[in-house]
C-alpha cells in the first residue's frame, strides 16, 4: 500500500513540473492507503489555472479513517481553488459530495492541505446538515498522530439515538426514549487507529428520558456535561463534571430537582480495560440547598469469578438538611406510602463503606432531629412524634461495631400518649439491631422498661423481639389520652416475650397486667397479618379479682360492689371485630367483699339478658330502694356465627340466674334469652356505657 502512495506522489510531482505544458490530466490511482487509513478506487481529474494553482476533482469508491464514524461511500471532492506542487496538495475552496442516510444535504463545504514530506494533513468542513442536527469537523494529522474536532449544534438526542442504533452496545435498552436539544464540542486525539485522548463539552436543555415501565423518568433537565479522558497502556484516566440547572429526575430510589442553585457532580475515573474495572475517585455531589457528599468507588463491568457490579465504596456526607432532603428527594416517590405525612427537622450525617461487593459499615449521626408522623394532610392529628433526637448509630457487617446511642427529650404516640426523655444504648452488627442494656421509656407517670429489644433481618423479612415490663401508670391519664371513658386505678404489667416475623406477632408465655385492682393474664396471643388488609387476633384471657365498683363506675353501668373473675377462651378477632369466643364472668368463690347492686345496674343487667326480676319484694316496690344485696352474679356468652349463646351463674326454673340474691332487700335477676344477635348485644352495651336509659322487655 505504501508503494501506491509513493506512485501517487510521483505522478503529482511530474504533473506539477509539467504544469506549463499540460492543461489538464486524468489519473486513475486505484487504492491509496496509509498505516491507519485507506481510499479505494481513487481518481484525480486535474486542470491547472496558474503556477501551483489548480482546479481538480478527486473521487473514490470508499474512504476509511479512524476519526470517521462510518466508511465514506463514493465521495467526490470538487475543488475550485486548489494548490498543487510536487510535495503538496491543497484546496482552499471545495465541496465534497457524500451520500449517506444521516445527511440532509450531500454537498459539504471543505478545505484541506496535505504536505507529503512531513505527512501533515489539515482539513476543515463547513456546516454538515444531518437528520439529527448540524455538525462541523476539523482534522489535523502529522505522521501517525492525528487530532479531530467535532462541533454540533441543535442536536436532537432522539434522532441521534436512532441514527447510531447500529453502533450501540448489544445490551443497550431498546425501550429507552431520549428527548433533548444539545450543543456539543468533541476533541479526539490519536495515533494510527488508536484514540488516545478525548475532551468533550455538552450543553443540553429540555432533556428527557423514560424506560418502558416508567420507573426512570427525566423531564426538562438543563445543564452542562464536560470531561476528558487519556489513554495509556490499557487504561483510560480522566474526569467528568455535570451541572444541572433545572428540570426533574425520578427513580424508584430518589427524586432529584435542582432548586435556585444548580446541582454539581464531579469525579475522576480510571478505567482498566483489560480487567473491566472502573475506579472513581474525588466524587463530589453538591446540592447547596440539601445535601453534599464525597465518595470513591470501584465498579466491575465484566464479570469475574461470577461477580460484577459495585465492588467497593467509601461515602461521606456533610450534615444533611433533613426536611429538605425528605421533601425534595424522598417524599415524591412515597406518594402512596405510609410515610407520606411525615414531617422532619434537624440534620443527618452519614458515612458508608462497601467491600467485596457487600455493604460493610454505616455510621450515622443525628443532630437535633424532630420527627412527626401525622395521620394525613387532611386530618389533624399525629400518630407519633419524637423531639430533639440526638445520637450515633454505628453498624458493620462483621465483628463488633462502635457503640451506638440514641436519645430524645420527648415525644408522643397517638397524639396524647406522652413519651419522656429516653436514652437507648444500641448494638448493631450483621443483620441485627439489639438493645445493649435495659432502658426506661417514661410514659405518663410510669414507664415502659425494655429488657430486650432485637431486630434481625431474615430471608423473609425483619424479625422483631421484645421483652419488658410496665411500671404503674395512672389509668385516669391513660384512658383520657386514648379518648376512653375515665378509668380509675393503675395499669402495670409484664411482657415476657413478643416476637414479630413474617407479618405474625406472638407473645411467648403469659402477659400480665394489673387493672381495676385485679390481674389480667393474656395467654397464647397471636396476631396474624398485622399490617395487612385483614388482621386476625387470637388469645385466651383470664381475669382475677377485678373490683366491680371501679369497673362499673368507669362504664356508667350502675354501681356494683364486690369482685369479679372471668375467662375469655378461644378469642378470635378479624379486622379488630370479635368473631368467636367462649366467655364467662362470675363472682369468685369465697369472695368476702361486700355485695351490693344499684337500681340502675339491675335495670342494665335485666336489659342484657331479657330478664325478669323476682325476690322478697314485688317489682312495683323496687323503685323505693337504691341498692340491693346479692349473693353472686355472672354471665356467659359463647359467640359463633354472629350469635351469642347466653347463660348465667346457674340454671333457674325458666332460664338462668344473672344475679342471685342474698340478704335484704334481696333481688334475683333471671335471664330468659338463651341466644341473641351479637350486634344487638353490642348496641345495648354501647347505650349503657354512654349512660342512656335501658329498654326493659
Amino acid at each position: 500500500m505504501a508503494k501506491s502512495v509513493a506512485i501517487f506522489w510521483l505522478l503529482i510531482s511530474l504533473t506539477s513540473n509539467l504544469a506549463q505544458a499540460i492543461d489538464s490530466i486524468d489519473l486513475g490511482m486505484g487504492t491509496i492507503s496509509g498505516a491507519d487509513w485507506k481510499a479505494e478506487g481513487v481518481k484525480l481529474q486535474l486542470k491547472f489555472s496558474g503556477p501551483d494553482a489548480a482546479i481538480f476533482q478527486i473521487s473514490a469508491k470508499s474512504i476509511q479513517h479512524p476519526s470517521l464514524p462510518f466508511v465514506l461511500q463514493s465521495p467526490v471532492l470538487d475543488c475550485i481553488e486548489g494548490t498543487l506542487t510536487s510535495g503538496q496538495i491543497g484546496c482552499q475552496k471545495g465541496l465534497i459530495d457524500i451520500q449517506h442516510p444521516w445527511l440532509k444535504k450531500g454537498r459539504i463545504p471543505v478545505s484541506f492541505n496535505w504536505i507529503e514530506e512531513s505527512r501533515k494533513l489539515a482539513l476543515n468542513t463547513g456546516t454538515i446538515y444531518t437528520v439529527f442536527g448540524n455538525l462541523s469537523i476539523k482534522v489535523n494529522q502529522s505522521q501517525q498522530d492525528w487530532h479531530a474536532q467535532l462541533t454540533g449544534k441543535r442536536l436532537n438526542a432522539e434522532k441521534m439515538l436512532h441514527a447510531f442504533q447500529d453502533y450501540l452496545p448489544d445490551d443497550w435498552p431498546e425501550e429507552l426514549v431520549l428527548t433533548t436539544m444539545m450543543t456539543a464540542n468533541l476533541n479526539l486525539k490519536g495515533q494510527n487507529s488508536v484514540v488516545r485522548a478525548v475532551d468533550w463539552q455538552v450543553e443540553f436543555g429540555d432533556f428527557g428520558f423514560s424506560d418502558s415501565e416508567g420507573a426512570y423518568l427525566a423531564e426538562s433537565l438543563a445543564g452542562k456535561w464536560q470531561g476528558r479522558g487519556r489513554y495509556s497502556g490499557s487504561n483510560w484516566r480522566g474526569k467528568q463534571d455535570i451541572s444541572l440547572r433545572s428540570g426533574a429526575l425520578l427513580t424508584p430510589f430518589f427524586y432529584l430537582e435542582p432548586g435556585n442553585k444548580p446541582i454539581d457532580i464531579g469525579f475522576a475515573y480510571d478505567y482498566h480495560e483489560t480487567k473491566g474495572d472502573i475506579s472513581v475517585s474525588k466524587f463530589n455531589f453538591r446540592d447547596p440547598e440539601t445535601i453534599s457528599f464525597s465518595a470513591e468507588a470501584a465498579y466491575r463491568i465484566t464479570e469475574a469469578a461470577g461477580e460484577s457490579g459495585l465492588k467497593s465504596l467509601k461515602l461521606n456526607t456533610d450534615p444533611i438538611n433533613l426536611p429538605v432532603l425528605y421533601q425534595r428527594y424522598v417524599q415524591p416517590i412515597l406518594a402512596e406510602s405510609l410515610f407520606e405525612s411525615l414531617e422532619l427537622a434537624g440534620q443527618l450525617q452519614v458515612a458508608m463503606q462497601m467491600e467485596d461487593y457487600e455493604l460493610s459499615q454505616i455510621n450515622t449521626r443525628l443532630l437535633n432531629v424532630f420527627a412527626e408522623h401525622k395521620v394525613s394532610e387532611e386530618i389533624n392529628g399525629s400518630l407519633f412524634a419524637l423531639y430533639n433526637v440526638e445520637g450515633e448509630v454505628n453498624w458493620q457487617a462483621s465483628g463488633l461495631s462502635k457503640p451506638s446511642k440514641v436519645r430524645w427529650e420527648g415525644g408522643h404516640l397517638l397524639e396524647n400518649i406522652n413519651i419522656g426523655p429516653t436514652v437507648l444504648p444500641l448494638s448493631l452488627y450483621g443483620g441485627e439491631i439489639e438493645l445493649a442494656s435495659e432502658s426506661k421509656i417514661p410514659l405518663f407517670d410510669g414507664a415502659l422498661n425494655a429488657e430486650k429489644f432485637r431486630v434481625g433481618l431474615t430471608d423473609v423479612g425483619p424479625k422483631v423481639e421484645f421483652q419488658g415490663y410496665l411500671t404503674p401508670i395512672s389509668m385516669e391519664s391513660f384512658s383520657e389520652a386514648l379518648g376512653w371513658p375515665i378509668l380509675s386505678g393503675q395499669l402495670s404489667g409484664m411482657v415476657p416475650g413478643v416476637t414479630y416475623e413474617e407479618g405474625r406477632l406472638s407473645v411467648d408465655g403469659m402477659a400480665l397486667f394489673k387493672v381495676f385492682e385485679g390481674n389480667v393474664v393474656i395467654r397464647d396471643l397471636v396476631l396474624e397479618d398485622l399490617f395487612g388488609v385483614l388482621p386476625v387476633l387470637s388469645a385466651d384471657i383470664t381475669m382475677k379479682n377485678l373490683d366491680l365498683e371501679a369497673l362499673t363506675r368507669t362504664f356508667s353501668f350502675g354501681k356494683i360492689t364486690g369482685k369479679l373473675d372471668g375467662r375469655i377462651d378461644s378469642l378470635r378477632l378479624e379486622d379488630w371485630q370479635p368473631i368467636a369466643f367462649d366467655a364467662r364472668f362470675a363472682t369468685p368463690e369465697n369472695d368476702s367483699s361486700r355485695h351490693r347492686i344499684s337500681q340502675k345496674a339491675v335495670d342494665n343487667i335485666s336489659n342484657l339478658g331479657g330478664a325478669g326480676v323476682s325476690g322478697a319484694l314485688s317489682r312495683s316496690f323496687l323503685r323505693f330502694f337504691e341498692e340491693f344485696s346479692y349473693d353472686k352474679l355472672g354471665i356467659t356468652c359463647r359467640l359463633e356465627n354472629g350469635v351469642c349463646e347466653m347463660g348465667g351463674i346457674e340454671p333457674a326454673k325458666q332460664g338462668y340466674y344473672l344475679v342471685k340474691g342474698g340478704g335484704l332487700p334481696r333481688i334475683d335477676i333471671v335471664g330468659f334469652n338463651t341466644s341473641t344477635d351479637w350486634h344487638v348485644l353490642i348496641s345495648k352495651l354501647e347505650q349503657i356505657s354512654e349512660g342512656g336509659a335501658p329498654v326493659i322487655e
